[in-house]
């Protein structure tokens, strides 16, 4: 009889076990996003930013008429670059870097792009590909490439301001 209970009391402690861990991994996950205003705080460090010499964005600027980005993705290498379409926007609270939401409303194209040595690509992106923005200090960051097959990722950032 001892047998029978023990044997059937097993499952109901693996059932509780399952349900604990589970709980606490779902409270490890949102203590960990430290957000502001449903933010989720940025996993790119300063020092991770801009380490490609020659390439960087410039004359980042948001166009209030045309509810806009545009920017200029320049190349002072020998070298190509590559780089997809995404582009990450974030916001600065507390200075802390929080990213910024995609609406759902735009999409990214997955296409492979390059930049060949001395030239720049001017670039706009609609503001509707995040979630309604307020005013603030604002970066984006794009994602380049030395090799076409997007091995070793350089973050490329420039910051901006936004005053309605």
């Amino acid at each position: 009889m001892k047998k029978v209970v023990v044997l059937a009391l097993i499952p109901v402690v693996i059932i509780i076990l399952i349900v604990v861990i589970s709980k606490n991994e779902k409270d490890a996950v949102v203590n960990m996003s430290d957000s502001i205003n449903n933010l989720q705080i940025s996993t790119i460090v300063l020092e991770q930013l801009n380490t490609l010499e020659g390439i960087s964005l410039i004359h980042v600027e948001y166009d209030s008429d045309n509810s806009e980005i545009k920017f200029i993705l320049q190349n002072k290498t020998r070298h190509n670059i590559y780089f997809g379409e995404e582009v990450i926007l974030e916001k600065k609270q507390k200075d802390e870097w929080y990213l910024v939401p995609y609406s759902g409303e735009f999409g990214f194209t997955d296409i492979l792009n390059y930049l060949s040595p001395s030239e720049e690509s001017e670039r706009s992106l609609p503001m509707n590909a995040w979630i309604p923005i307020t005013d603030g200090e604002y970066r984006i960051i794009k994602e380049v490439s030395l090799q076409e097959s997007l091995k070793n990722l350089h973050y490329l950032s420039a910051n901006f301001t936004i005053a309605k």
